[in-house]
Parts: structure tokens; C-alpha cells; sequence
């Protein structure tokens, strides 16, 4: 359904048009919301030679009037053929030879309305049935919008050609900065910037849609009642949360903001997590595990030249990559990604029985007189593999709060480390073409 389509989707097919963009948009607020550089990227289209088309409704639903109340600066855009159609329902999205289809169902919000992705591939009966279609909502050139009495409307709250000394300094085009200036202008605009504000910056806000009431148990008089209707947009915007910055950087960032706090507690302490302060005085070490070589790399040593002879820059796509990939060991690194969680499982169990044997008690004892403690982040090198940054920590048997015993040391907690690691075995069995192999961690 349209709102399970990422945001993203519908912006990438605009940008990868080459010949040309047909948008046959029945649901305007939708397509500000999913598109929202639309007039921009429009305009750089048809200045690059894409032919542009726009039809939307005649008679549009709603407080929407018209194109020029939700993309007032598309009228101002050379080149783009724009209008009406008294027909239209459904959203077509066309660029090039790929189609975005949103199939309108009755009694159904659009928002839960399946969307088709379409490629023309040969003839294409389905697809050339929508192409016709597009090319038949624009039989008329009456109803093509034209500026009233001649020259260029843009219905912004200034004309482009005041801000664009200003536009030049902020680094972006008169064109948006007056749609910016636009949509500051709205109705709304402070609820939709506290939405935008709250979800962090997030690239791709989950838009939920509905309505909640909560009512007394006895009376049923209702106590609080909530509804997406009166948001802009008629959505509730909220952070998607996901951890990947190839996703979304902003909610990555925060991500990694809170774990970096996390860990500091576990450091240093902090009153405001409930962590007291004397836990820098518990036996503490930052452990890094990572796994073994699969194979050279392309890399940036310290002496500045990659193995391969070229002094990689920091954002070369080639760091990371195999020297040789025929004889790169791929299997292993999937299968290392794979069971790397059981290899800090077993790490765990492991440095228990450690730490016990080298304070010369039984893992029992260990229990009743000491915790060890973790806090560990999984990331992923350049070379695609997963490694592990941990905070080890000996506390009392109460945990934080507790004094660890008086034989647990930096020294024997760093010892109990390294043996713990070098014990570590996963073994894997043979599968297919693939022999049995032991996974351990790297040195």
C-alpha cells in the first residue's frame, strides 16, 4: 500500500529520468509530502530536456484549489506542459520507462491503496495501456494552465528575482528558496515544523494515520481523544529509528549519540542515568574483537600506499574491496557475519570460567562475590565484516552499586580478556561445495 512505499522511491524514479516525466496526480498534498524538492528537481529536469508533463484533477477534493495552491512555484517553471483533467482519480508516476501506479479502491483512504511498479520491457500490454492513457489526458489545450493575463505567475509570497542575492549566499536557487518561503507561509507550517523538529531530522518519517480515545472505565466519558485529521496533512510524523546511515544519517546519528552516552556511564557514571560515580573506581577495559583476514584488502596503511600501489583517498569505493577476488575467501566472510553473535556468547561463558580461574575461586563463588558487566556496539569495517567494541567491568556482586572484591584488578580482568578470546571456536559444518571450518576471532 502507499504508505509502506519509502519516500525515496518516488523521488529516485523522478531523478533517473532521462527523456521523460508524466505526472498524473490526483492527490497533490500527497506528492508535496513525497517529493518535497518537486518544483527544484522539475525545473532541472526540463532545463536538462526532459519533456514534462502534469495533469491533476479539474474539480479538485478538499481544501486544495489547485496546482498552484501546493506547487505555486511550477507555474513559474519554463518548459513544463501543465493540466486539468475532470476524470482523474488514480496517481500515475511516470519517468521514462518506469511507472509508480497508485490504484484508488473505494472506501479506502489513498494512504492504503495498493501502488504497482511497472517497467516497460518489449510490448508490454500493461504498461503501453497506461503510456496511451498519459498521452490522452492532454488532448486539450484549453484546459493547459496559463498565468492569467500573460507572463509569469508564481503565486509565492515573493517574486524569485528579490531573493536571489540571498538565495546565492545560502548556496540554493532562487526558485526554492521562494517555495521555502511559501510553505513557511501556510497555515500550519509551526505544527508541521514541530513534527519535522521532533522527528530529528529523520529522511524517512513513518506517517501514521488514524485516530485514538481513551474513555473512563466506569462512565464512559471520554477522557482524551486524539485524531491525525488536524495535522498538516492529516499525518503524524515520527522518526523511522533506524540504525544504518545508509538509511537514514539522522536517525543513525542519534542511535549512536545514545550509545555513546551509554557507554560513557558505564565509565565514568552519571547521576542522571542512576549510575554513581565510584564506578571509576571498578577494574574497567575497552576491548575491541574483530575478525581474521579473508584475504588482502584495498586499505589505507600508515605509510599512505595501498598494497595495490595507489594512495587511496577516504571516500575511494575500492577500500574495502578484495586485491584479488578470485582467491578472496567470500564464504568465510558470510558465514564470520553470520555467527558472530554466537562468537560473543561464547566469549562471555568464557571469560566467567577466566576471570574465576584467575582469581583461583569456583565460577559459584564467582557469582556470589563479583558481576562481570558489559556494554558492547557492533559495527562494520570498510571490508563488509562485523567487530565488536565492548567496556568489560568488574563490579560487586550486587551489581554497580556493589564494590568489586579487592582481587579483581585492570591486570586480571585484561588477561581474563585475551584468554577468553583465544578460546573462542565456533565450528561450522561442511555444506554443499563448502568444507567445515572453525571461526575464531581475529588477532
Amino acid at each position: 500500500m502507499r504508505s509502506t512505499v519509502p519516500y525515496s522511491l518516488w523521488r529516485s524514479t523522478l531523478a533517473g529520468a532521462t527523456t521523460v516525466i508524466d505526472l498524473a496526480v490526483a492527490n497533490l498534498l500527497f506528492l508535496a509530502d513525497a517529493v518535497w524538492d518537486l518544483p527544484t528537481l522539475l525545473a532541472d529536469k526540463s532545463a536538462a530536456g526532459v519533456w514534462v508533463r502534469i495533469v491533476t484533477p479539474e474539480t479538485p477534493a478538499g481544501p486544495v484549489t489547485g496546482l498552484g495552491d501546493v506547487f505555486p512555484s511550477l507555474l513559474a517553471v519554463p518548459g513544463l506542459r501543465l493540466s486539468t483533467h475532470p476524470g482523474l482519480r488514480a496517481d500515475v508516476l511516470r519517468a521514462d520507462d518506469d511507472l509508480l501506479v497508485t490504484m484508488p479502491i473505494d472506501g479506502l483512504t489513498p494512504a492504503l491503496a495498493p501502488v504497482l511498479h511497472l517497467r516497460r520491457l518489449g510490448s508490454a500490454p500493461m504498461v503501453g495501456g497506461y503510456l496511451a492513457t498519459l498521452d490522452h489526458l492532454y488532448p486539450d489545450p484549453a484546459r493547459l494552465l496559463a498565468p492569467a493575463g500573460g507572463g509569469r505567475v508564481t503565486h509565492l509570497p515573493v517574486p524569485t528575482a528579490a531573493v536571489t542575492d540571498v538565495a546565492a549566499a545560502v548556496g540554493t536557487d532562487p526558485l526554492t528558496l521562494a517555495d521555502l518561503l511559501r510553505v513557511a507561509n501556510t497555515p500550519g507550517f509551526d505544527r508541521w515544523q514541530e513534527q519535522i523538529r521532533r522527528t530529528g531530522g529523520c529522511s524517512n518519517p513513518i506517517h501514521l494515520m488514524g485516530q485514538t480515545v481513551t474513555r473512563d472505565a466506569k462512565t464512559g466519558d471520554v477522557l482524551y481523544s486524539y485524531s491525525t485529521e488536524q495535522e498538516p496533512g492529516g499525518r503524524l510524523r515520527v522518526a523511522c529509528g533506524n540504525r544504518r546511515a545508509s538509511r537514514c544519517p539522522a536517525c543513525a546519528w542519534t542511535y549512536a549519540g545514545d550509545v555513546y552516552h551509554l557507554i560513557r556511564a558505564g565509565i565514568t557514571g552519571d547521576s542522571r542515568m542512576g549510575i554513581p560515580g565510584q564506578i571509576r573506581q571498578h577494574p574497567g577495559v575497552f576491548t575491541t574483537l574483530t575478525a581474521p583476514s579473508f584475504g588482502p584488502v584495498h586499505n589505507r596503511p600508515a605509510s599512505g600506499r595501498c598494497r595495490c600501489g595507489t594512495q587511496h583517498t577516504d571516500d575511494d569505493p575500492a577500500l574495502g574491496t578484495a586485491l584479488d577476488p578470485e582467491r578472496y575467501d567470500y564464504a568465510g566472510a558470510v558465514l564470520w557475519n553470520n555467527h558472530a553473535g554466537d562468537l560473543w556468547r561464547r566469549f562471555t561463558i568464557y571469560l566467567r570460567r577466566e576471570v574465576a580461574a584467575r582469581a583461583g575461586i569456583t565460577q559459584t563463588a564467582l557469582r556470589e562475590t563479583c558481576r562481570v558487566s558489559f556494554g558492547k556496539v557492533a559495527e562494520f569495517q570498510k571490508r563488509g565484516s562485523v567487530h565488536f567494541y565492548a567496556v568489560v567491568r568488574l563490579d560487586g556482586p550486587d551489581g554497580l552499586d556493589a564494590p568489586p572484591p579487592a582481587w579483581a584488578t585492570v591486570a586480571l580482568l585484561d588477561a581474563a580478556i585475551r584468554a577468553a578470546a583465544a578460546r573462542v571456536a565456533v565450528p561450522i559444518p561442511a555444506a554443499g561445495a563448502f568444507p567445515a571450518r572453525v571461526l575464531h576471532w581475529g588477532t
